[in-house]
């Protein structure tokens, strides 16, 4: 990410959280936008995390 992504980075790194997601919103034909959620405590991720979050947005 810091080499893709430098400004995306910046941003993420200054806020000083713990742990970070990304999910892409997917349009028809292609995506559309990009949810960002900040975690102030570490975060464990297991393969059902996306399945929990996904149906709601």
């Amino acid at each position: 990410m810091q080499h893709n992504l430098p400004k995306l980075y910046r941003l993420v790194k200054a806020s000083e959280t713990k742990a970070v997601s990304f999910f892409t919103i997917e349009g028809h034909d292609s995506q559309i936008g990009l949810i960002i959620i900040f975690y102030n405590d570490s975060k464990k991720y297991d393969y059902k995390y996306a399945g929990r979050i996904l149906p709601h947005i």
